[in-house]
């Protein structure tokens, strides 16, 4: 897995660049930000941080940033951004189902933007996540919403969604890298939140993002704008750690 992400590492980097692309900026970042509210002086890791734009947006608004990742060629971007402009970011490259680096209960929040549905051990990453997580501290992570990987079909009345195997857990080749090793995992709802209870943690906040844009650019067909203000595309939730 590592190997796939360094094979889209500088790409992706092209794409995200240092503050996201169109979609985390206009529909995803707001509503962590949002979820997770002031993080001055808190420890706040960066789950899946990639080449560590959020990292160091994180880090922009006062917080003490530890971003984790498993792809070398990505984490090395991420190192070579911080060398020249310095803001106390440490990375750490390592399995986010093992984060043995970090202690017990030292992290105040933890984000995940885009990386649990690529992590396929996610129920060992869930319970590290408790681990390192203090009492009371919010982890906060942003998915494509389930419905992303279903069939989007058109009739004369306008698009709509073709379901199918939708509790089925699958590896699915990933939405953005479909011609690379680059794999992504359909989990229903349940199997997240059932996990997430089985550590303490409560949801606080629930928001499903629609986006009117279609491969980052505006939509000019009527019905498809019309069926992406009612499908969500995204999945952003809050939870604190209770005990």
């Amino acid at each position: 897995m590592p190997a796939s992400w360094d094979e889209v590492a500088y790409d992706y980097h092209k794409t995200v660049g240092e503050t996201g692309d169109s979609y985390h900026r206009t529909y995803v970042n707001p509503v962590i930000f949002d979820i997770l509210g002031n993080i001055n002086g808190l420890i706040v890791l960066d789950l899946a941080c990639g080449q560590g734009y959020l990292s160091r947006i994180l880090a922009r608004k006062g917080a003490r940033v530890v971003g984790i990742d498993i792809s070398e060629k990505m984490l090395e971007i991420a190192q070579n951004s911080e060398k020249a402009e310095p803001l106390g970011v440490k990375y750490i490259r390592c399995n986010s189902g093992d984060m043995s680096e970090i202690a017990d209960e030292s992290i105040d929040c933890i984000v995940s933007t885009f990386g649990f549905h690529d992590i396929k051990e996610i129920g060992a990453t869930i319970e590290e996540c408790s681990r390192v997580l203090k009492s009371g501290g919010k982890l906060v992570f942003a998915i494509p919403h389930p419905f992303t990987y279903a069939r989007r079909v058109q009739d004369e009345e306008g698009y709509y969604l073709q379901i199918r195997d939708y509790m089925s857990i699958k590896e699915i080749p990933h939405p953005k890298y479909k011609d690379t090793e680059v794999v992504a995992y359909h989990r229903p709802l349940s199997y997240y939140f059932e996990r997430l209870f089985s550590v303490g943690m409560q949801i606080v906040a629930f928001r499903e993002v629609t986006a009117e844009l279609s491969r980052g650019r505006p939509i000019k067909d009527k019905q498809l704008l019309a069926y992406k203000r009612e499908i969500p595309g995204f999945l952003v939730v809050g939870l604190v750690k209770v005990m």
